[in-house]
């Protein structure tokens, strides 16, 4: 797959022991951190930031799209999909101006941890004629 212009994917480990398991998400530990908590077939999104947001699904399973928006970006306009979470655990960095939005595709739902503050919700996943609207071109995908 060819990712958007500066989209980084770091596959993770995870480390089990008889208490359960453990999964370090990132070393910096001075960026905020949210929780988001999703139920089966919520979708969420898009999003779109003016710095890097760093996403990790630890429990459940989403779907992950990423939309690049990014004006100077030999990218622009290119989506990419990813499948992450407790059986893929990745961590996706994504860079600024590239939107996104995930949809829980776990029976029972999931949780899903990101570095993001101040973000700004640019489209209405459920109405299509609104997010033409807002963003001046169909939506770059449909779940």
């Amino acid at each position: 797959m060819k990712f958007i212009d500066n989209v980084k994917v770091e596959k993770l480990e995870i480390v089990t022991d008889e208490l359960g398991w453990s999964l370090q998400i990132s070393d910096d530990a001075f960026k905020p951190i949210q929780t988001i908590v999703n139920r089966k077939d919520a979708i969420r999104g898009y999003y779109v930031c003016n710095y890097n947001v760093n996403i990790v699904c630890i429990c459940g399973m989403i779907k992950l799209i990423l939309f690049d928006m990014n004006e100077d970006s030999a990218t622009k306009y290119d989506t990419n999909e990813f499948f992450i979470g407790e059986r893929e655990p990745f961590l996706i960095s994504i860079p600024p101006f590239v939107a996104f939005a995930w949809k829980c595709i776990s029976d029972v739902g999931s949780n899903v941890v990101l570095t993001m503050k101040n973000y700004k919700q640019i489209i209405d996943p459920f109405s299509e004629d609104l997010q033409t609207e807002q963003i001046g071109f169909p939506i770059p995908y449909k779940f």
